[in-house]
């Protein structure tokens, strides 16, 4: 498993944790202690007023902001939400039924190489939130990775090389291409995984090839009011065995360069 590896450059452009629970009208009285228990890592902390906040769709933007003021007098029947950021960029946003981390400067989830594990800022988080924070049922947990490599060359030949990919590369020429999307949605045991690959041509005619994967468990019983760190670990799995078994040894070379 490629779990315990750190790679020099790594495609993850972001990864992204979610939790979802009913609305609990008493979330603004938890707040403070949460913040203090997490302000050493986290100290920078914004209120804002806005429609939503949501992890959206596979294969678009990681977040989707609307609505922000942060005018209380404007906004009063907006959603409130709280944001704590660490000196790394790390976000922790918690609405009155939602909690999200997310992160542009991932190095890996779990490996003992690592001086950031993600796995260890998820704990940190969950464990600051449930010590206020009683819940007997949550909604959804989800964990996303969005996965950006830039291409050399446009060719279906190097393409082939690089990845298994999902596109009819027999039928349609990658260097004819500006986009090509694939997506798929299914069940994995009690995971529902998302899988997304997609290839573009940016605005600076740059080539990109996306992986975009999102596994999720729903209607989650809590165990002591709290999830298994577990459960998010095998989240984290599904999502690690999909996104390597496309990968041929060009993309795992181009993953291992320094420079």
């Amino acid at each position: 498993m490629a779990t315990n590896k750190v790679y020099p450059n790594a495609p993850i452009k972001r990864a992204s944790f979610e939790m979802r629970f009913p609305n609990l009208f008493s979330m603004e009285t938890k707040i403070p202690n949460i913040q203090l228990a997490i302000m050493e890592k986290f100290p920078e902390a914004n209120l804002k007023y806005e429609q939503q906040y949501v992890i959206t769709k596979v294969g678009e933007k990681a977040e989707q902001l609307a609505g922000i003021n942060d005018s209380e007098e404007e906004n009063k029947f907006n959603i409130k939400t709280w944001e704590f950021i660490s000196e790394d960029g790390t976000k922790v946003i918690i609405t009155s039924n939602n909690l999200i981390v997310t992160t542009t400067s991932y190095t890996s989830y779990n490996s003992k190489e690592a001086d950031k594990r993600f796995r260890d800022t998820l704990k940190y988080i969950l464990d600051a939130f449930f010590e206020e924070v009683r819940l007997t049922i949550i909604n959804r947990i989800g964990l996303r990775y969005i996965n950006e490599f830039k291409l050399e060359t446009k060719t279906n030949e190097f393409y082939n090389n690089f990845v298994k990919t999902t596109f009819p590369t027999e039928k349609f020429k990658i260097e004819d291409a500006n986009l090509i999307h694939f997506q798929s949605n299914v069940n994995v045991g009690d995971i529902k995984l998302n899988f997304v690959e997609r290839f573009i041509v940016d605005q600076n005619q740059e080539n990109k090839l996306i992986f975009d994967i999102d596994a999720s468990l729903e209607k989650q019983k809590t165990e002591n009011e709290k999830i298994k760190i577990d459960d998010i670990d095998r989240l984290h799995d599904l999502i690690d065995e999909n996104f390597f078994s496309v990968l041929n040894d060009k993309a795992i070379e181009d993953m291992e360069k320094t420079e």
